[in-house]
């Protein structure tokens, strides 16, 4: 009989201690060349690209989801015109307060952006004021 086997420890906090955390995060290691170790056009390439590469890349990302926005915004100003108002204005059910809260979350789990359906109902709703 083993008896080493059978003992269970005295303080509980024993044994969590023993286990490995599944949401410990990892220690970062930097596998990348050290300053002192690079060449002058490294050095030059590695400035250039944190320094101007990457604020450039993250404008220019910037700059083309506006852009999408604004595309898609004056789609549904040419797909929703006149007759698309007057369908939402006359549908009772769309009218209730309740299910219109209803069709916007809907509409941002459909597409999942918060900031498109936004943009797309400032878009129906400029839409329909300019052609009344």
């Amino acid at each position: 009989m083993n008896l080493e086997s059978d003992r269970r420890p005295l303080n509980p906090e024993a044994v969590v201690e023993e286990r490995e955390d599944p949401w410990a995060i990892p220690e970062l290691v930097d596998e990348g060349k050290r300053w002192k170790d690079l060449n002058r056009r490294e050095k030059a390439v590695r400035v250039l690209w944190s320094w101007i590469g990457k604020p450039v890349l993250l404008l220019g990302c910037l700059y083309i989801f506006i852009c999408s926005l604004s595309l898609l915004g004056s789609a549904f100003q040419l797909l929703g015109g006149k007759s698309a108002g007057e369908a939402f204005q006359s549908n009772q059910i769309i009218t209730n307060p309740i299910a219109g809260v209803m069709i916007g979350i809907l509409a941002t789990v459909l597409v999942q952006s918060s900031s498109t359906t936004t943009s797309i109902v400032v878009a129906m709703v400029s839409s329909e004021s300019r052609f009344e």
